[in-house]
């Protein structure tokens, strides 16, 4: 039971946090300003909350196909995002 827990909180509040961190660092980004936090830093942390959701939910059953597929064009966004800031 704690298991399943832990995976619905990180499974649907800690993409949200990040998807709003993201979206600021952009908005920052755009007006010209500094973000707390890189953007490298973001998408560098987006990669490794991706690869420790895959990790957990590899023996879930439970854990559906369309979470699977928002995990990984979260990775896929994150690493274009990270290679565009490496290339700049």
């Amino acid at each position: 039971m704690n298991k399943e827990i832990f995976l619905k909180v990180m499974s649907y509040i800690l993409p949200i946090v990040l998807l709003i961190v993201t979206v600021v660092n952009h908005i920052y980004r755009l007006s010209g300003k500094e973000f707390l936090l890189k953007p490298s830093f973001v998408a560098i942390f987006c990669i490794i909350f991706y690869l420790f959701m895959n990790h957990l939910t590899k023996d879930t059953s439970k854990f559906d196909k369309v979470k699977k597929l928002n995990l990984l064009s979260f990775l896929l966004y994150s690493l274009f995002e990270l290679v565009v800031l490496i290339l700049s």
